[in-house]
């Protein structure tokens, strides 16, 4: 048996021109009456698909059809939604083109809209899992929706004070599934943006909306994908529908994913709805969609086209039904809604949350009351909250008041608890698993606790817990444990002759005061302990070493920071300035040597000295200058400076691509990681990237390098030009983004000697 939707044929047009011809007298029967039969548009859900109504549109726009009532499920909620409030079919066509789909569909924010603090923690991890009650959870899904919402939002902004969806120019319902009592709810009330984002909530693709406190909702599909009975309740006699559900022809292939499979099984009860629905359908399109799915939001331009195609094929039928109706009478004057470029707000409020954290949410969003705002004022505020990583949504609307609006927050705040892992492998440390520990607003409101471990050969540690003060919590006071311990590489005439092990940790007090979203300033106070063990093979190249155990260094330091940071991503910029300043003054530092003497010679196997005060500097700065869309250019400066009675493991450690890199480690292409040790050195660097397809970037470098041990000499021997001490190498390859992180291959060497080597990165970095 045949399914019930299926393009007009030419038989079926020819009926239809007939039963137009005596529409008047077979539907109405008092053709002198004058009536206008009530016209219903009709969408269906389908996910990118849905973007055919747009071009559906189009053409019942140029035949002079107008609805009386509209109807939509899912994609077709928000053709339906827009187009009920005033958008014209051009209007949202010229949306669909504008959106950047591949970031609204997730719950990314470009990391320049991340606070200072937290920008080397956002986007570094395969999963992240809620706690509830000492239990880790699997996410409800892969993503908040929090750009969508905003999207929506903003889109709908002509709504503003309008509660009920009947007053719209065109009267408008959308479905929703309840999965709390397991049952189709229709949304014609209160904010539209909502009412969207939940009937196109796609289990385990988007998480489910609440709306109020009695309805947990998702995608409408799951139950009425079609809504055709819910616009003839709304009064429609007539019924244009356009259909671009359910994919009866899909291939085994595009359901190998755990999302896929989801999505489908939790579609078919709403696929078996159509078939008691179509037969209310009194004229139905369905565009040829062959070749595309529900996920390809990128190709709406060419998906607008297959809707218009469909629609302009039976153009003849659609101008003797617009004819025909319009003869009856005219369409009633609509109202129109004002488009609200700008809007004043009387009173701000936030559903559910203390009166600390609504103090904190207008102030950080800058927005005051008796002001008028603009979207693009309030997006931008709502950014800089979300930047904070304390919200998992962030979602508005308006309210009519005597003078001006309402504006009412209505925010999901982030777990208390949560557990994220990753996997990383690179072929200077090997394979690791990062887990991390995140509490939120433990003993102290705004407070942030983080413990992250990275276990593996090499292992490290970071632990801190922030108290975010002030109104708009600028300044970050903070607890804070690092520790790091690695098997580095000594080298020796550029001969690896064997290793060491380098163990490192700090603990003491940090303070941090925001300048803006993407810079800050502040102090370190703590205590460090550094120890180094050399290895067999190095004690049996150098004998003089034999009977050396271990050093240890340790004492209290302070540390002067400046940090700016504008880059898109953190992992794979495009565009963006990054600096680093840091000074660091050691104070009364112990020196503890401990031998293995035999004791035939009679000798103290632990021997402690102190070191004097000495200090150490940095700064990196670093850009990227877009190319237009596929290209940028990178350029790098930085040095370093240290006292020359630093300890040993106080000097820096030249050598390795940029990813995952240890404690005083500098990235240069063309040397083995950890290859060089100094005292001081200067950087430069200049790479070209290009991106030919979405996620891969292929790139190619040149960087310079000038090092020396003694401060004394060192700037004086840079500006000499000497050749002792300069390094040049170039490199090239490429990093992929997958979902397990950065894949990064990449070739380098040195220019005055071939020396190939390879830097390999697999998945997420510490």
């Amino acid at each position: 048996m045949k399914h019930p939707i299926v393009p007009m044929t030419k038989f079926r047009i020819l009926l239809l021109l007939l039963a137009l011809y005596f529409l008047p007298y077979v539907v109405y029967g008092q053709p002198e009456s004058g009536i206008r039969p009530k016209i219903g548009y009709v969408f269906s859900g389908g996910g990118a698909k849905g973007m055919a109504h747009v071009g559906v549109l189009k053409v019942l726009e140029e035949v002079g059809l107008e609805p009386d009532y509209i109807t939509g499920t899912s994609m077709g909620s928000i053709m339906g939604g827009l187009y009920s409030i005033g958008y014209s079919a051009e209007e949202i066509s010229e949306i669909i083109e504008r959106v950047d789909w591949s970031t609204v569909l997730t719950n990314e924010i470009p990391s320049n809209q991340v606070i200072m603090q937290r920008k080397h923690e956002y986007q570094r991890f395969m999963l992240e899992m809620p706690v509830y009650d000492g239990k880790p959870e699997l996410p409800a899904g892969l993503s908040e929706g929090q750009k969508l919402s905003q999207l929506f939002s903003e889109l709908s902004w002509r709504q503003a004070g309008v509660d009920d969806f009947h007053d719209f120019p065109y009267p408008f319902t959308c479905i929703g599934t309840d999965i709390l009592r397991g049952q189709k709810v229709e949304m014609n009330s209160g904010d539209l943006s909502s009412a969207m984002r939940a009937s196109m909530a796609i289990p385990s693709v988007f998480t489910a909306v609440v709306r109020d406190s009695t309805h947990i909702l998702v995608d409408g599909g799951v139950m009425r994908n079609f809504p055709v009975q819910e616009a003839i309740d709304m009064g429609a006699d007539l019924i244009i529908g356009v259909y671009v559900g359910f994919d009866r022809q899909m291939k085994p292939e595009q359901l190998r994913s755990l999302t896929s499979v989801i999505t489908r099984t939790s579609l078919l009860a709403g696929a078996h709805d159509v078939e008691s629905q179509v037969p209310l359908v009194d004229y139905m399109i369905v565009p040829n969609l062959q070749g595309y799915g529900r996920s390809d939001f990128t190709s709406g331009v060419e998906i607008m086209k297959r809707g218009e195609e469909a629609a302009r094929a039976q153009i003849d039928v659609l101008k003797a039904l617009a004819d025909s109706v319009n003869n009856l009478g005219a369409p009633p004057e609509r109202r129109k809604l004002p488009h609200n470029d700008s809007l004043m707000v009387e009173e701000i409020k936030v559903l559910g949350v203390s009166p600390s954290m609504t103090r904190f949410l207008t102030a950080k969003t800058g927005i005051e009351t008796g002001e008028w705002i603009t979207p693009d004022q309030l997006n931008e505020g709502i950014d800089k909250l979300f930047g904070t990583l304390f919200f998992e949504k962030i979602e508005y609307y308006f309210e009519d008041m005597e003078e001006g609006k309402r504006l009412v927050f209505r925010i999901k705040e982030k777990t208390n608890s949560s557990i994220k892992l990753a996997l990383h492998y690179d072929n200077a440390f090997g394979p690791g698993l990062i887990l991390n520990y995140t509490r939120l607003n433990s003993i102290i409101e705004g407070s942030r606790l983080g413990l992250t471990a990275d276990i593996s050969g090499s292992p490290q540690l970071r632990t801190y817990y922030d108290i975010h003060l002030g109104k708009k919590r600028n300044f970050i006071g903070s607890l804070f444990v690092n520790a790091e311990r690695e098997k580095l590489p000594f080298y020796s005439n550029n001969v690896n002759i064997g290793n060491y092990n380098h163990t490192f940790l700090t603990g003491g007090v940090a303070f941090r005061q925001h300048l803006g979203i993407n810079s800050n300033f502040g102090a370190d106070v703590y205590y460090r302990n550094s120890t180094l063990r050399l290895s067999e093979n190095i004690k049996e190249v150098r004998p003089e070493l034999e009977y050396l155990d271990n050093f240890i260094f340790r004492g209290p330091e302070v540390s002067f920071i400046y940090q700016l940071n504008t880059f898109d991503n953190h992992l794979y910029p495009t565009r963006g300035t990054r600096m680093h300043i840091k000074y660091r003054q050691a104070f009364n530092t112990g020196f503890i040597s401990k031998f293995s003497y035999p004791d035939s010679l009679n000798l103290e196997n632990r021997q402690s000295e102190s070191i004097d005060p000495y200090w150490h500097f940095t700064l990196d700065y670093e850009s990227y200058f877009p190319l237009g869309k596929k290209a940028s250019i990178n350029a790098e400066f930085s040095f370093g400076m240290s006292d020359n009675g630093k300890p040993f493991t106080d000097n820096f450690y030249l050598g390795g691509y940029r990813y995952n890199l240890r404690e005083n480690q500098v990235a240069f292409v063309g040397l083995h990681s950890h290859e060089l040790l100094q005292g001081n050195y200067v950087k430069e660097k200049v790479a070209l990237q290009v991106r030919p397809i979405p996620n891969l970037t292929l790139s190619a470098l040149f960087n310079f390098l000038f090092v020396g041990d003694d401060f004394n000499t060192f700037i004086d021997d840079f500006l000499s030009f000497g050749k002792e001490g300069r390094y040049m190498g170039a490199g090239a390859g490429f990093t992929y983004k997958t979902p397990v992180g950065p894949l990064s291959i990449y070739l380098g060497s040195r220019t005055d000697v071939w020396n190939p080597i390879w830097y390999l990165n697999v998945g997420f970095t510490f």
